[in-house]
């Protein structure tokens, strides 16, 4: 499997992590308790999503130089609002859209 391809994956699994933390966030407003975090499945399953991306992440960076690496992470600021309104029904608006096409734009010039 190529080493961008999981780089890719990498960015949509912390993207997921972070819908997640969202969902465990809102519980925890309904909870006021910051204890039920640590048994929160949730919570649970999006710190192990971030810790086996994390091993994914410096696998690839045994091959792929962290600066060309890095940049794809940027790809997280499109994916992570995207899953907000997917999920979450959050608003898009014309100024993020256009922020977006600049991210793609810039990572697409950074590795050509």
């Amino acid at each position: 499997m190529s080493k961008y391809l999981v780089i890719i994956i990498c960015v949509f699994c912390i993207a997921a992590g972070q819908v997640l933390f969202k969902l465990s966030a809102n519980n925890l407003r309904d909870t006021l308790s910051i204890w039920t975090l640590f048994f929160d499945p949730l919570f649970i399953l999006a710190v192990l999503i971030y810790g086996l991306t994390t091993i994914g992440w410096v696998w690839c960076l045994q091959e792929i130089p962290l600066s060309r690496a890095y940049l794809f992470m940027a790809l997280g600021y499109i994916v992570v609002p995207v899953f907000g309104i997917l999920f979450f029904k959050e608003a898009l608006t014309m100024r993020y859209f256009l922020s977006m096409l600049l991210i793609i734009s810039g990572i697409l010039c950074s590795i050509w």
